[in-house]
Formats: C-alpha cells, sequence, structure tokens
C-alpha cells in the first residue's frame, strides 16, 4: 500500500470534496482514500458517518485502516459512544468494534455506558456483547456477557456466537460455559435452537448442567425445548457428566408416567414421538394417540438417544450409567 503521507494536506481537503458525491463510484474512490491522508482523525470521523448508508462497504473498512494511524489517546475520544450517541445505529456498532479491537482508553466505561444507556437499540447491545467476548480479562466484559446470557434473544445469541470452545482462552471455558447453561435456561424456542446445539460442544466445560436437562426433559408442559435438550445427552455421555442425567431422567419420567397411569388421564400436552422416532408434536386440540403417556413417549426418545450413543461412542468410555439406568427400568411396570 502507498505510505500514509502519499495524499498531504492539500490531497485531503481534495478528496473531502467528493465523498458525498452522486457518483458512486468516486464517493466510495474518495471515501478510500481519506484513510491514507495525513489527518486520519478527521478521516476517521467523516468514515464512521458513512458506516450506516449505502456506502458502508467502503466506509467500515477505510474506518478500521484509519484508526490504526491514531495514537490511542486521541483514538479514544473520537471512538467515544458519547461523541456518536445519535449516529445511526450501524455507525455505533462500528465505532464500539473499533475501541474494543483498538483497546482504547477507557473502553471498559465505553462498552458498559452503551450497554446500560436506557433505551439503547437491540443492534447496539448485541455489538456491546460481541466487544465483549473479545474482551474477557476484563471483569466489565463478564458483568454485561452476565446479564446478556439471560436477556433478550438478541442477546443471548450473541453470547452463542463462541460455538466452538476451541476459541476461548482455556482459562476462562468453564466460566464461559456457564453463561452457556445460562442460556439454556431461557424459554426462547430461537434461542434454544442454537444454545442447545451449542452446549453439545462446550458439555466438556459445563458440569453444573445437569439440573437443567433434567428440568427440561421433564418439564411436560413444554413440547418444543425439550427435544433439543434430549440432542444433548450423547455429548454429556460422551464427557462422563451425563450418568446423573441419565438416572434422574429416566427416574423421573417412569415416575410421572406411573402417576399419569394412576390418574386414568389418557392425554398429555407432548406430542410425536421425538426428533428420533420422527413424528412431530400434535396440536393441543388433537386427542389423538399420539398425546397419550407423553412421559412414556419422552422416555423413549431418552432411551433411543442413549442407546444410539452407546452403540456408537468410543469401547474405552464408561457405560455404567446405562446398564444402572437400564437396571433400574427394568423394575418398573
Amino acid at each position: 500500500p502507498p505510505p500514509l503521507s502519499v495524499l498531504s494536506d492539500p490531497g485531503f481537503q481534495v478528496v473531502r470534496r467528493y465523498v458525498d458525491s452522486a457518483n458512486t463510484s468516486l464517493a466510495e474512490a474518495a471515501l478510500g482514500a481519506l484513510a491514507w491522508t495525513d489527518r486520519p482523525g478527521e478521516a476517521l470521523a467523516i468514515l464512521l458517518r458513512h458506516a450506516g448508508d449505502d456506502r458502508a462497504r467502503v466506509a467500515v473498512y477505510a474506518a478500521g485502516r484509519a484508526a490504526r494511524f491514531i495514537p490511542l489517546r486521541e483514538l479514544g475520544s473520537i471512538l467515544s459512544a458519547g461523541q456518536l450517541a445519535e449516529a445511526k445505529v450501524t455507525s455505533r456498532k462500528e465505532t464500539l468494534r473499533l475501541a474494543a479491537v483498538l483497546s482504547v482508553a477507557d473502553v471498559s466505561g465505553e462498552l458498559h455506558r452503551a450497554w446500560t444507556q436506557p433505551g439503547q437499540h437491540r443492534d447496539v447491545k448485541a455489538a456491546v456483547v460481541a466487544a465483549a467476548r473479545q474482551r474477557l480479562h476484563d471483569p466489565v466484559s463478564w458483568t454485561i456477557l452476565a446479564e446478556a446470557a439471560t436477556g433478550t434473544p438478541e442477546e443471548a445469541l450473541a453470547v452463542l456466537a463462541i460455538a466452538d470452545p476451541l476459541g476461548c482462552a482455556p482459562r476462562y471455558r468453564q466460566r464461559y460455559g456457564r453463561l452457556i447453561e445460562d442460556v439454556c435456561r431461557g424459554t426462547d424456542q430461537h434461542v434454544a435452537a442454537s444454545a442447545w446445539p451449542a452446549l453439545q460442544r462446550w458439555a466438556a466445560w459445563t458440569p453444573d448442567i445437569v439440573p437443567v436437562v433434567t428440568a427440561k426433559l421433564t418439564d411436560l408442559d413444554d413440547r418444543t425445548i425439550w427435544r433439543f435438550a434430549a440432542a444433548a445427552l450423547p455429548a454429556l455421555l460422551g464427557t462422563g457428566n451425563g450418568g446423573p442425567v441419565l438416572s434422574e431422567v429416566t427416574g423421573q419420567l417412569a415416575a410421572l408416567d406411573r402417576t399419569d397411569i394412576g390418574s386414568g388421564a389418557s392425554g398429555g400436552t407432548v406430542g410425536g414421538s421425538g426428533p428420533v422416532g420422527g413424528a412431530g408434536a400434535v396440536g393441543a386440540q388433537d386427542p389423538g394417540p399420539d398425546r397419550d403417556r407423553p412421559a412414556r413417549q419422552r422416555l423413549q426418545v431418552v432411551v433411543e438417544y442413549a442407546t444410539r450413543w452407546a452403540a456408537s461412542a468410543d469401547p474405552n468410555l464408561d457405560r455404567s450409567p446405562l446398564a444402572d439406568a437400564g437396571r433400574r427400568l427394568s423394575g418398573q411396570p
């Protein structure tokens, strides 16, 4: 690339003249050239204002380049969330991203102020969570992430963006795994569809997940999320932490089924044989046979997931929890 000073002070004025040109090619060329002037501070402020319009593709890339040439003591004031409080959402998001990536002065304070600002746009809050994920050494980041894990769907999904634990430093994995657990406790179906598959990858770092999985699998009022939790069972068995889950879940579902039989109820709240058996949920208005003995149907799904895992997992892995659960179930009527 050309040296930063290739466009000196007169060059900045010339380039600046064309950034708002109606000619798209000319305007984008001018925005790109701003990052190579000898006034990167002024250039960055201009570029960030275009981060939310139809020239964002060029402006955002150029803004990141210009920011690298500005001393951190000056960059902090330019990237202040307060300076762009009235700017477009995309501009605010890019400002926070750059502030976090470049570790400007008081970046923790900027992120916290943006996070706690009343009426803050949901996309900006998601950007704050994304920035916090990059700064796990900062205590403020954990405060933001903990609130996001139990917050809105957009915030919770931003926490799940670290899908692979290998993308997280080893010293933070167990703490981040607890955030994954917190997201799995939620009731939003869209979030659950991402959270429980993520849990399968984080299973080795979520030792406290047993009561969460058990609660989801034995909640007969829930017709959808339990299926995601059941699919996570093989991953838990593979870590050696699935034994307590299997024991609790099979025991509780068997007890619920006995209660269902004893009460003479023929209906339930869960339909189909689950993701392993194939059939989907039956609507509340349909009293058909798929709704008979819902705890028994769910127990069958859990057992099938466990036995399929046993058939394909490493022979050296411990299968005694399955044998114990099988012996207990064999004593049931």
